[in-house]
């Protein structure tokens, strides 16, 4: 146990925060585009040959509480 006293570790733990927050800005960026699918609104998965995949984006409160959850826990860190 006494190998975690060492200093790195808050480095290494913060570093991996900082780019897991990154990563989570990145997911949200790349879900917030429109792609043009099909003339109906699908992806084009079937299954049970009449059960199709709808593409609905994502409600918006669920978009911005995510950005708000990526934005605590970036001020949380800096603290």
């Amino acid at each position: 146990m006494s190998d975690f006293i060492n200093s790195g570790w808050s480095v290494y733990v913060a570093l991996v925060t900082v780019l897991s927050l990154l990563a989570c800005l990145g997911l949200l960026i790349i879900a917030a585009r429109r792609r043009v699918m099909a003339n109906d609104n699908t992806t084009g998965h079937v299954w049970d040959e009449d059960l199709r995949e709808l593409n609905n984006p994502l409600p918006r409160w669920w978009m911005w509480l995510f950005i708000i959850t990526v934005a605590f826990s970036a001020v949380y860190l800096a603290f």
